[in-house]
């Protein structure tokens, strides 16, 4: 096989792997946009949790902060005041 024989091999092979690589490109895309308009904890006194399970929001600094139901039973059993 000689190299032009290989190069349309190949431009052959790119042109029938462009639609899927179109259809992946579309789905991150979807899957990225998703995630970014998904809501995490975030309490100020557990800035590591990231859970998504959001139980109810508290008024934190003059800001609405959504909490986790894990936090929140903590928050709930503790002295804190925000």
């Amino acid at each position: 096989m000689g190299w032009r024989d290989s190069a349309e091999l190949a431009l052959t092979t790119l042109q029938k792997l462009e639609p899927s690589t179109s259809k992946v490109n579309m789905r991150m895309t979807e899957m990225e946009e998703a995630l970014s308009k998904a809501e995490f904890c975030q309490n100020p006194w557990n800035p590591s949790c990231e859970s998504s399970e959001i139980e109810l929001y508290i008024m934190h600094e003059g800001v609405k902060v959504p909490i986790c139901r894990s936090c929140w039973q903590e928050i709930a059993l503790s002295d804190l005041e925000w």
